[in-house]
């Protein structure tokens, strides 16, 4: 699992290097990112989806498939999250197959239940067939509502909601 690269237009960007090496040396067959991949508060609107695509830039090279979670700094005025997850569900290897398990399983407004629950299931690696458990992923918001352009920076709530 890695937690909080938060990259950004302002920042460096050694935590890819370190994503490299980690992966280099674990060779995971799943990936978690688990929130602020990107530090929105300092990204015009049409700059986080190439950020992102910077970050998920070491799975796409190895083909590593990978699920990810959204944190208080990927949400802000000037980030959708809804089109962050959107484009993250489109990634694709080297080798050109689909790599984001990456999904929203909740209906219900941004703002009330986020945009990265669901769960994903893992079957036994001897039995094909046989459940062996399921990795949930659940969003807990925060950060500031999406509003490009209106310099409010209305507060988002953190919690995981009820629906979830």
């Amino acid at each position: 699992m890695l937690t909080s690269v938060a990259s950004g237009e302002q920042k460096d960007w050694k935590s890819v290097g370190v994503m490299n090496s980690v992966l280099d040396t674990e060779h995971p067959d799943l990936v978690v990112l688990n929130g602020d991949m990107v530090s929105c508060e300092f990204v015009a609107p049409d700059k986080y989806n190439g950020l992102l695509d910077k970050v998920v830039s070491p799975l796409v090279s190895r083909n590593l498939p990978f699920a990810a979670t959204f944190g208080n700094h990927d949400y802000s005025e000037t980030c959708s999250t809804r089109d962050m997850a959107a484009h993250m569900w489109d990634v694709k290897g080297n080798n050109g197959k689909k790599l984001s398990f990456t999904t929203q399983s909740v209906d219900g407004p941004v703002e009330e239940v986020g945009v990265s629950n669901y769960y994903i299931p893992v079957y036994s690696s001897s039995d094909g067939g046989k459940l062996a458990m399921l990795l949930w992923f659940f969003d807990s918001k925060g950060g500031s509502v999406f509003q490009p352009g209106k310099h409010l920076d209305t507060p988002l709530g953190d919690t995981v909601h009820d629906k979830v």
